[in-house]
C-alpha cells in the first residue's frame, strides 16, 4: 500500500501538476469544503485525541481554516505570470523562486491534525508535493486525518504513508521533521525544535492582573500543553504576592466554572461523552537559591510551573542565560515598554511579546528554525521554495559581463580604490568629553555671570552721569 502511495505522487512529482495555479486553487478549494462538511466529525476527534473541551476544538479548526484561507488568498495568478515573463520582457527577476519538488513530512504529535493540514496548505501554495508520515494508530485524529488527505485532495500531489521509506529514498526528499528527533544527517531538511521552553517575565511596572489573565489562560488552554504556552515564570519580588493571588483566584473561578459547565451538561439528555480533559498545571512559588535547580528546567511534561522571584532585571537576565543556553521558543513580558525593551535586548529567544500572549501561538504547529516565527502562519510558501533569480543584461545595471568587465578593468579598479564616504562622527580629539563639559558648564555659569557683570557695569555708568 506504502508503495503504490509514494508511487502515485512520485508520477505527479514527474508531471509538475502542483505548479499549475488553477490546480492548487482547486486543490485548496476542494480541501475547504472537506473540513467544513466534516466538522463534526473533526471536533470528536480532536477532543478525543488532546483532551480537549469543545471550545478548544472548535478554536483550533478556526485557526487551521486561517491558515488554508490566508494561503489561498495569496496566490496571485498576476504577479506569478509577471515573475515568469519578467526576463522574456527585458526585466530581472531577483525575487523568483521555484518550488521543491517532493516534501517528506514527520508531524507533530501535539495537535497532529493541526499541524499536518497547515504543513500541506503550504506545500500546495508553493506546488510542492507532499508525503506525510502518519503511523497506523487507533486515535480517531490519525483516523480522519488519513480519511481526509486521501477523499479532499489529489493522490498524486499528497499522500499519507504509514511506515518511513529508506534512506535512499528520503535522501530524494526535502524533509519537514516537526519532532526534532529525526536523525536526518545531510538531508536538505526544514527542522522544529519543540522541546525549548517559553518564559514569562512579571516586571514590577506590570498590570499584574492583565498578566496574571494572560498566563493562567495559556496555561490552561489545551491544559497548557502547546509548544509555546508558558514553562516558566519570572517575577519582581515586589509584585510576586500579587501575582500569586491573582492566580490563585482565577484557577478557583476556572473550577467552580468547569464545575457548573458539567452540570449543565450532564442535565441535557443529548450531551455525548468526551474525553476527560486534562488537568492544567498548578502554578508553583519556588526560592531561586534553594528549592529551584536551574540545571534541571523545566520541561512541557512538568506537572507544575514555578513562579520564581528575581530581585531585578538584570537577576532575570543572568537566570535565564544560565538556565536555557540553547535559547528560547518563546518569551512573554510584561512591564513598561522601556524595561521590555531591556530584557528582550539581553536575553535570546525566538520571539518576544510584549504585555499579551496571542491564542492562536498555542495551537499547531512548533515553527521550524531559520524562519521568522509569525503567530498565525506558522508554516509559509517561501519555506517549501528554493531561491531562483534571473537576471537580464541591462545597460542601466551596475552588472557587467564579463568582456564588458575585462575592457573596462582599469577604469573599475581606479574607481574602487577610491577612500568611502565620510562616517559623519566627530573627529577624534575634536571637541572631546571633557571639552564638551567645560563648554557646557561654561555657558551655563560663566554667561550669565558676565551678562550681569556687564549689565551692572552699565548701570553704574549711567549714575555717576547722574
Amino acid at each position: 500500500m506504502t508503495s503504490r502511495i509514494i508511487e502515485s505522487v512520485l508520477s505527479g512529482v514527474s508531471d509538475r501538476r502542483a505548479t499549475d495555479f488553477r490546480y492548487r486553487q482547486g486543490q485548496f478549494i476542494s480541501l475547504h469544503s472537506w473540513i467544513v462538511n466534516h466538522l463534526d466529525e473533526l471536533q470528536e476527534a480532536v477532543c478525543e485525541a488532546n483532551a480537549a473541551s469543545l471550545d478548544e476544538a472548535k478554536f483550533l479548526i478556526t485557526a487551521t481554516l486561517n491558515h488554508l484561507r490566508a494561503l489561498y488568498e495569496s496566490l496571485d495568478l498576476k504577479e506569478e505570470l509577471t515573475l515568469e515573463y519578467n526576463v522574456k520582457k527585458g526585466h530581472n527577476s531577483p525575487e523568483r523562486r521555484i518550488p521543491r519538488e517532493l516534501a517528506y513530512l514527520i508531524p507533530e504529535r501535539y495537535n497532529v491534525l493541526s499541524s499536518v493540514i497547515n504543513t500541506v496548505c503550504s506545500c500546495l501554495a508553493a506546488g510542492c508535493c507532499c508525503l506525510v508520515e502518519i503511523p497506523d494508530t487507533l486515535t480517531a485524529e490519525t483516523t480522519i486525518l488519513k480519511k481526509c488527505i486521501v477523499e479532499a485532495l489529489d493522490g498524486a500531489t499528497v499522500g499519507g504513508v504509514s511506515s518511513r521509506p529508506g534512506e535512499e529514498f528520503l535522501q530524494k526528499c526535502f524533509i519537514i521533521d516537526q519532532t526534532g528527533r529525526a536523525e536526518l544527517g545531510s538531508v536538505p531538511a526544514l527542522w522544529s525544535r519543540p522541546n525549548l521552553c517559553a518564559v514569562a517575565i512579571v516586571d514590577r511596572t506590570a498590570d499584574v492582573n492583565k498578566a496574571a489573565g494572560e498566563i493562567f489562560h495559556a496555561n490552561t488552554f489545551f491544559s497548557g500543553r502547546g509548544p509555546y504556552a508558558p514553562d516558566l515564570i519570572l517575577v519582581n519580588e515586589f509584585v510576586e504576592d500579587e501575582l500569586i493571588n491573582q492566580l490563585h483566584a482565577l484557577s478557583l473561578q476556572s473550577k467552580l466554572k468547569t464545575s457548573d459547565d458539567n452540570s449543565k451538561a450532564n442535565g441535557k439528555l443529548d450531551a455525548r461523552p468526551r474525553a476527560k480533559k486534562l488537568r492544567a498545571r498548578m502554578f508553583i512559588s519556588e526560592k531561586m537559591s534553594a528549592n529551584f535547580d536551574i540545571k534541571s528546567p523545566v520541561h512541557k511534561e512538568a506537572s507544575a510551573i514555578p513562579v520564581v522571584a528575581v530581585t531585578s532585571l538584570d537577576c532575570a537576565i543572568d537566570f535565564l542565560l544560565h538556565a536555557y543556553p540553547k535559547g528560547i521558543s518563546a518569551l512573554y513580558l510584561f512591564g513598561t515598554p522601556a524595561q521590555t525593551k531591556y530584557l528582550g535586548q539581553f536575553i535570546p529567544a525566538r520571539v518576544n511579546f510584549i504585555n499579551y500572549i496571542p491564542a492562536t501561538l498555542l495551537v499547531g504547529p512548533t515553527a521550524p528554525e531559520g524562519y521568522p516565527l509569525h503567530p498565525t502562519l506558522r508554516y509559509r510558501r517561501e519555506m517549501m521554495e528554493i531561491p531562483s533569480p534571473q537576471f537580464f543584461q541591462d545597460k542601466e545595471s551596475s552588472i557587467t559581463s564579463i568582456t564588458s568587465a575585462w575592457k573596462a578593468g582599469h577604469s573599475t579598479y581606479e574607481e574602487a580604490i577610491q577612500p568611502l564616504k565620510p562616517d559623519g562622527q566627530p573627529i577624534a580629539g575634536d571637541i572631546n568629553f571633557f571639552l564638551q563639559g567645560f563648554l557646557a558648564s561654561f555657558i551655563v555659569y560663566m554667561v550669565p555671570l558676565l551678562a550681569a557683570i556687564v549689565s551692572g557695569g552699565i548701570y553704574a555708568i549711567k549714575l555717576t552721569r547722574y
